[in-house]
């Protein structure tokens, strides 16, 4: 493998601040969906492996000052149906970048947003879970 260094465009520059802002705004808004507002501007501008390696990072530093503002509240015993899931889940989602279609996945990021925006822009109340479901945290991780 050939590392390629090579200087950025003040194009490419704002689209990864946008992106950065828009995914840090919505995520301090909702706490949540960092990477998929951010996406929608980065696959503009950037090859999909290195978006996703951003937005790791984005939200692991994200997610670390929200574990703290929680950290009391939070059940460590119960964490393990995410974070195993979720490990197994990166490793998985990284070795499959590279077979994906950037188009495909800029329309997937793009239908999401929609859809997900859509559907909580016309809710009252967010739908509350009476009691946990294994299977579907472990989706979730």
């Amino acid at each position: 493998m050939r590392l390629e260094i090579s200087l950025m465009g003040i194009d490419i520059i704002f689209f990864i601040i946008i992106g950065a802002f828009t995914g840090g705004f919505v995520s301090g808004l909702s706490g949540f969906g960092t990477g998929l507002f951010a996406l929608g501007w980065w696959l503009a501008v950037m090859p999909p492996i290195d978006a996703v390696i951003v937005v790791v990072i984005m939200s692991l530093v994200g997610g670390a000052q929200g574990i703290y503002a929680v950290r009391k509240a939070v059940d460590m015993a119960n964490l393990w149906r995410f974070l195993l899931p979720a490990l197994v889940g990166i490793g998985v989602g990284v070795w499959l970048l590279d077979l994906v279609d950037v188009n495909h996945l800029k329309l997937l990021v793009a239908s999401l947003l929609i859809l997900f925006g859509g559907y909580f822009s016309f809710q009252k109340t967010l739908p509350k879970l009476g009691r946990h479901y294994l299977a579907v945290d472990m989706a979730v991780g």
